[in-house]
């Protein structure tokens, strides 16, 4: 059985500008949404298709002022852990852009 919606999905050049209109750096929306960078690498520079959410989400967080701090902060409250800095003490609410 095929799938039931075809999506159009955003290109690299999208989601980087998208991502520097809200002043994020890919590693940060990487940790937020728990995407490998690597992985989110790949999409920035079109060597594979983004999954459909990616574009919903970054379109999201751009459509208001509030949305990527929202982000940060959810996104903080649900990590337990940052194994390669074990020292922090989640939930970890750091205001500035990483």
């Amino acid at each position: 059985m095929s799938a039931r919606f075809e999506y159009e999905r955003i290109t690299g050049e999208e989601l980087a500008a998208l991502l520097a209109a809200i002043e994020w750096q890919p590693k940060t929306f990487a940790r937020i949404f728990g995407v490998r960078p690597d992985r989110l690498t790949k999409w920035i520079r079109g060597e594979e298709d983004a999954p459909p959410w990616v574009g919903v989400v970054v379109r999201m967080l751009a459509a208001h002022p509030a949305n990527p701090p929202l982000a940060r902060r959810l996104a903080a409250d649900a990590i337990r852990t940052d194994r390669n800095r074990p020292e922090i003490e989640f939930p970890y609410r750091r205001e500035s852009t990483e």
